[in-house]
């Protein structure tokens, strides 16, 4: 089960009071879980004036998002707008990574390199990627996918293409932990505990199987393999 808790801030100017404002927010709706992230979209202007820096600094969990056109929650929506949704869960684990600058003539590794380096993060492949695409007028976004739909062996893959109002996306970019670029690739994958229980039995050694699977039987009520 995921848990998700949504917050927003139209404070642009004063990183203090946005956070603040966000905190609050994300406090009134309950406590978090063992593993936490939250996915934040936002107008280029939270990142010229440190907003995204401040609340990276202030939470304890990875930030991973890019700039919109326009976000909403339930309660709010508009241009001049940074929305988060916190995703908190028991047994489901996040990881997030960012990739090298994508270009025209280099897109499959900068994209395969930032896999990896989320998958790293678990034991083994996900059951759900959320990217964040750079946009870009010499890229498409369609190869960046491809590209990754490669690499996760057709993981559902969801998400959305950075964006601003100028016409030619001058101040789009995607971040990750407060760190933000025009051509980087900003991923989010999410494993539930029953993929992470199997993963790591199928790399124990064979010895110790059995006594994993009995081990996931007395904790939880299941084997990985049900």
């Amino acid at each position: 089960m995921i848990r998700l808790m949504n917050a927003y801030t139209s404070e642009i100017d004063d990183p203090e009071t946005a956070v603040a404002e966000l905190l609050e927010q994300i406090d009134r709706q309950g406590g978090l879980l063992k593993h936490t992230v939250g996915i934040a979209g936002c107008y280029y202007e939270f990142m010229e004036t440190g907003v995204i820096s401040a609340l990276c600094e202030r939470l304890p969990f990875d930030i991973v998002g890019c700039t919109v056109f326009g976000s909403a929650t339930n309660a709010q929506y508009g241009m001049e707008q940074l929305s988060l949704a916190v995703l908190t869960s028991d047994d489901v684990c996040f990881s997030t990574a960012f990739s090298a600058p994508i270009f025209k003539d280099k897109v499959a590794e900068p994209v395969r390199e930032a896999y990896r380096a989320a998958r790293a993060g678990l034991p083994g492949d996900p059951s759900l990627i959320i990217a964040f695409v750079p946009i870009s007028t010499d890229v498409a976004g369609d190869a960046i996918l491809n590209q990754l739909d490669a690499e996760s062996n057709g993981a559902p893959v969801f998400g959305t293409l950075s964006s601003d109002t100028s016409l030619t996306y001058e101040n789009s970019c995607t971040f990750l932990n407060g760190e933000s670029h025009q051509r980087k690739l900003a991923l989010l994958r999410g494993m539930t505990l029953r993929q992470r229980a199997a993963a790591l039995i199928n790399v124990a050694a064979p010895q110790f199987r059995d006594h994993l699977r009995q081990e996931c039987v007395e904790l939880y009520g299941w084997t990985p393999e049900e």
